[in-house]
């Protein structure tokens, strides 16, 4: 069964795990995978309270290097990315599914469009973004009265943008003003 995460689809929850784990590092992994993972973790909101960054950190009971969470005052706490697939929660499968119900729409997207980052112009890296955040927009399709396929929702009010791997973690840990993402926004909306 494939499995989505972020922006990413593997062959299996397995393969998402092995390929993280096996670019342990953090220039190799791009940080929205990262985000999207610890997003699955059954502490994560916890654990993104005081979020600054992602780093390369020693996990002391194991001696082995492991991803950890940087936090405003500086304390690093490793986190286990099998923990963040285990145990599988009715929201994550939930979100997964619906990632994956719209991978096509985001990949026609990002083939029609200025290929540069909305905020800093870069060309390098570039990452799809939610404008009005994923789990949002699922939030609001549920609230609908009428039931519609949650693709036809998201064709019709999803926002999406090119960000660069560095603007699309910041605007994902909220370190991008509002006003420079409206004008990013204004700047590379795209039209049908």
């Amino acid at each position: 069964m494939k499995f989505s995460l972020g922006e990413s689809i593997f062959g299996s929850k397995k393969s998402a795990i092995d390929t993280i784990k096996g670019n342990l590092s953090i220039d190799m992994v791009p940080h929205s995978l990262l985000a999207a993972a610890i997003t699955l973790h059954s502490d994560h909101e916890t654990k993104l309270k005081h979020f600054k960054s992602f780093v390369i950190t020693t996990n002391k009971e194991w001696g082995s290097k492991c991803f950890g969470i940087e936090s405003i005052d500086g304390t690093v706490e490793p986190f286990s990315i099998e923990a963040c697939f285990r145990p599988a929660t009715q929201h994550g499968n939930e979100m997964n599914t619906l990632r994956q119900e719209t991978y096509q729409q985001c990949q026609y997207y990002k083939a029609n469009v200025l290929q540069v980052c909305a905020i800093c112009n870069s060309s390098k890296r570039l990452e799809i973004d939610h404008k009005i955040n994923f789990i949002d927009l699922v939030f609001n399709w549920k609230r609908e009265t009428e039931f519609r396929p949650f693709q036809e929702y998201h064709k019709e009010n999803a926002v999406l943008q090119l960000l660069c791997h560095s603007c699309h973690f910041s605007k994902t840990f909220g370190r991008i003003s509002t006003d420079l993402m409206k004008n990013a926004f204004d700047k590379y909306a795209f039209l049908d």
